[in-house]
């Protein structure tokens, strides 16, 4: 096998490659990247799987001799410290051999052992039940939106991804960390024949917002076992947590009598300024909403007090009372853009819906239920 590619194209596919690895394994061959070269096409595939998620990425170079090999993940290391220039890849025995010409004239060369490629595991085979076609920023920014609030309670696998519904006409994304509930959807362009519903891994949300962001369309396939993610040259496979949560969004349909519309960025980083005063354990932040001006007070610190207001708030209710957690919030702001935000409420103790003025995501927050600030 030899090829020679350009820095530039070869470096970011390692990379990618390395984090789907297994470092600390006994199965040494999930500690290698899989690179595949074929002389006829002029490519080059490189792979990689921890066997709950997988990464395949082809690029294009110029393939002297074709072949298979497996090479320690940490390749993308010797590449990363390269200048920009052709670098050939050749196996020589059991030993791929990394060259790129320096620019006095000599060589700068890299050694490394490979493993038998045929020890390498296959992906599996993801049947095409169900699957739809959409815009690679317009999926990745979905995401973004709600992934901060999945759960990392081991004990409670559903709410350890984000959901996935798809519908004839749009796709809904929700995740929930059981004091906070996350949702946005968009329309999409072609009708989908059969509605459903899967519980992706949070890490491979993760590595989809990484990958993909910059694509044109994101391809999704799932058998509700095992899900794909492909663009023209990049496919992400992964399993799926087979446990859903039903209803997940269904606080969002309750009704709310108090409406207040705040700006965003004030509260952002009056929260901001106060969360270093706050409770350690609760973060908690009282707010204090009288005509057109919200009051906020740090509680749980030895000097309670109010710490700051807002002016300009329209609110439909004279008085108005709550305490927030000021951490879960400033990350529910922070994945906000428009300008104002807009609070619905019930009683002081009920769950809060929190949205962005275009409302493109939906946010339910649980107050902190205290008797003695309130």
């Amino acid at each position: 096998m030899k090829f020679i590619v350009e820095k530039s194209v070869i470096n970011l596919p390692l990379q990618y490659a390395a984090g789907f690895t297994m470092i600390k394994n006994l199965s040494t061959i999930l500690q290698n990247v899989y690179i595949e070269a074929n002389a006829e096409l002029g490519e080059v595939t490189i792979k990689a799987t921890n066997y709950q998620i997988g990464f395949s990425s082809t690029i294009k170079a110029e393939v002297i001799s074709g072949g298979v090999i497996t090479v320690d993940a940490g390749i993308h290391k010797n590449i990363t410290v390269l200048p920009d220039g052709e670098i050939t890849f050749e196996l020589k025995g059991d030993t791929l051999i990394v060259t790129q010409e320096g620019e006095a004239g000599g060589n700068i060369v890299f050694r490394l052992p490979i493993l038998n490629p045929d020890l390498f595991p296959k992906s599996p085979a993801i049947s095409s039940d169900y699957s739809f076609k959409i815009n690679g920023k317009l999926f990745v920014d979905l995401l973004k939106r709600v992934v901060f609030c999945v759960s990392t309670d081991s004990a409670r696998i559903e709410y350890n991804g984000v959901h996935l519904s798809v519908f004839a006409d749009h796709i809904e994304v929700s995740a929930s960390d059981l004091q906070r509930i996350a949702n946005a959807k968009a329309t999409i362009d072609e009708p989908i024949k059969d509605e459903f519903s899967i519980n992706i891994l949070k890490i491979t949300v993760l590595d989809i917002i990484k990958i993909f962001e910059n694509e044109p369309y994101i391809f999704v396939e799932t058998d509700k076992k095992h899900v794909s993610f492909s663009s023209e040259r990049t496919v992400v496979t992964s399993k799926l947590i087979e446990k859903n949560v039903t209803r997940i969004t269904k606080l969002f349909y309750d009704p709310f009598s108090i409406k207040a519309i705040i700006n965003r960025k004030k509260l952002y980083e009056a929260l901001k300024r106060m969360s270093s005063s706050a409770g350690e354990q609760t973060f908690s932040v009282k707010f204090d909403f009288s005509g057109s001006n919200l009051d906020l007070a740090s509680l749980g610190n030895e000097k309670e007090g109010r710490d700051d207001t807002i002016r300009d708030v329209v609110i439909n209710e004279e008085k108005f009372s709550t305490v927030l957690n000021s951490k879960l919030l400033l990350e529910i702001l922070s994945n906000i853009g428009t300008e104002k935000v807009v609070f619905n409420f019930n009683l002081k103790d009920k769950p809060i819906l929190i949205y962005p003025e275009d409302e493109n995501a939906r946010y339910i927050m649980v107050p902190i239920i205290t008797e003695r600030y309130m």
